[in-house]
């Protein structure tokens, strides 16, 4: 969201302030060649997308408002566009341009220090000869992407801009389920204990869980959404033969969506399995609490009727009162613990 009072379609960053240099990577192929640069100007890289075949600009930042303003102009995107590319914290999105699609999407990964998710923004421009993709940070899940740009035989290769947009995509959309299936490990692995054999920081991990889920959740419907509309709605720079991936790619954000809502009901059903556990166990605690006090009462009684002193109690003077004094309050205990076992109490 744009500052209050801030004009549509300014240039502004809107996150947290760094101190990197933006970083352009360029890769521009046909169906027989590929040349792939890294760390280009924004002038060469509009410069490549003018040549015969497809380019493909991934940029790296979006710290630099300027840069990527100039960037934004090189490519003739819309300023409302490049405002939202400014604003890491965009809702995932599809919108349509006279010149291009924009999308808006967010990749994560999983932070192996402190098993949390990173979460970051990635902007997609889908024009006629040209892919345009903005990222916060360095690093990605594209890898697989650019080496399959690598190969001549394989489909990317033979495709046109359309069928790069939706490998990206598709690239974005597998990184969920690797993040997915250890969530869900994780989940089933407090799944098959019993309520009284689930570990005392249970709740703390849940809710960690469920606050992940939660994240997955808010960056994949919108997507799947986006999707789903860029399925429905060819245009010029979608070709019918990508459809049917767009279409399984939209399947794909509807089955994560769908694990994501299980997860969050079994989360949810092993805390109250939880709960009621403890609950079960301060209960089990309080009934043998009860029973020791209940026992005592007798006793009590016993040892402050005896203990009075008074000099007409005739068993004060008994040469066999304390073992008789004793006996009772041994008897009285044995008694009650044989009653509650009867009522199974105990």
């Amino acid at each position: 969201m744009a500052n209050p009072g801030q004009a549509p379609g300014s240039a502004e960053y809107l996150g947290e302030p760094k101190d990197s240099n933006i970083h352009i990577d360029l890769i521009a192929y046909t169906a027989d060649s590929v040349k792939a640069l890294d760390d280009v100007t924004a002038l060469e890289a509009s410069r490549a997308s003018a040549e015969p075949g497809i380019s493909w600009v991934d940029v790296d930042g979006i710290h630099d408002a300027d840069m990527v303003k100039r960037i934004g102009q090189r490519f003739q995107i819309h300023p409302l566009s490049v405002e939202d590319v400014l604003n890491p914290e965009g809702r995932p999105k599809a919108e349509y341009y006279p010149n291009y699609i924009y999308v808006v999407l967010r990749m994560v990964t999983r932070d192996p220090n402190d098993d949390e998710l990173d979460s970051e923004q990635v902007s997609l421009f889908l024009g006629k000869d040209f892919v345009l993709t903005f990222q916060e940070h360095d690093g990605d899940v594209f890898g697989p992407v650019r080496k399959r740009l690598r190969d001549p035989n394989t489909r990317l290769r033979q495709q046109g801009t359309d069928f790069l947009a939706y490998s990206i995509l598709d690239a974005v959309v597998d990184s969920y389920f690797g993040v997915l299936e250890d969530l869900e490990s994780q989940v089933d692995a407090l799944d098959v204990l019993e309520a009284t054999e689930l570990p005392v920081d249970t709740p703390v991990r849940l809710h960690k869980i469920k606050r992940q889920l939660r994240r997955l959740r808010q960056a994949l419907r919108p997507l799947r959404e986006a999707v789903a509309a860029l399925a429905r709605s060819p245009d010029e720079w979608i070709k019918p033969a990508t459809l049917p991936y767009l279409r399984d790619l939209s399947d794909n954000l509807a089955e994560e969506v769908e694990t994501i809502d299980l997860l969050r009901e079994t989360c949810q059903s092993l805390l109250d399995l939880y709960n009621a556990g403890q609950t079960q166990r301060t209960n089990d605690e309080m009934r043998v609490l009860t029973v020791i006090a209940t026992i005592f009462i007798p006793l009590t009684f016993i040892t402050g009727l005896y203990g009075m002193n008074f000099d007409n109690m005739p068993e004060l003077h008994n040469q066999y009162g304390y073992p008789i004094a004793l006996g009772l309050m041994v008897l009285t205990s044995a008694g009650l613990l044989g009653y509650f076992r009867y009522k199974r109490w105990l």
